[in-house]
């Protein structure tokens, strides 16, 4: 086999996750086989394998595939920068193709609650969420930025259960009903962070 650069390489792993990522939204993690996602990526089993271990290994590089860095990687150096961020998140009229990812995320964490494999994937994806705003939150606490009166573990748990509500919530909302999304976040974000 010739050896092939760092470029082509990862393009086949993006091909494959996008393959994966399609094969999930339609058939759900369970009815999904190594097969059906390299029919998919119109690629080899043996490819599948230089580049993933098996399905649990795709769906968890999968969990980054909608953000352009891992989120350990994301840093702020103003807490007006991770606001903005946070708003984005929530935001589908900013980032209208991640509407994709949150059905396919929610269609996977359905299949979770009987499925302990997946169910694991999504604790340790939850686990980092968590890590990662205690550590940003604890970053703007020691600068003076601001001040946590429910205390980082509290605030950080509050903020990923508010994110993730108000991202599912649009899925349901007719356009009408949504009032302003950005309004509403920061509303509850100023009970829970008070700002310096």
């Amino acid at each position: 086999m010739p050896v092939r650069d760092e470029a082509y390489m990862q393009k086949q792993k993006q091909r494959i996750m996008e393959a994966a990522f399609r094969c999930f939204s339609r058939q759900g993690f369970q009815k999904t086989s190594l097969r059906s996602i390299c029919k998919e990526a119109n690629l080899a089993v043996g490819t599948f394998y230089v580049h993933f271990k098996d399905r649990s290994e795709i769906l968890a590089a999968m969990k980054s595939m909608a953000s352009s860095k891992p989120l350990k990687d994301i840093r702020f150096s103003r807490w007006s920068e991770f606001v903005d961020h946070l708003t984005s998140m929530i935001d589908f009229q900013k980032n209208p193709d991640s509407v994709k990812y949150v059905v396919c995320d929610l269609k996977l964490a359905a299949e979770a609650l009987g499925n302990e494999e997946l169910a694991t994937l999504f604790r340790q994806s939850s686990m980092e969420m968590q890590a990662w705003m205690k550590k940003c939150l604890a970053q703007f606490v020691e600068s003076g930025d601001i001040e946590l009166p429910l205390g980082i573990d509290t605030t950080a748990r509050a903020l990923r259960c508010l994110i993730n509500g108000m991202i599912t919530s649009q899925l349901f909302e007719e356009p009408g009903e949504r009032g302003n999304l950005t309004e509403d976040f920061n509303q509850v974000l100023n009970r829970l962070v008070r700002a310096n």
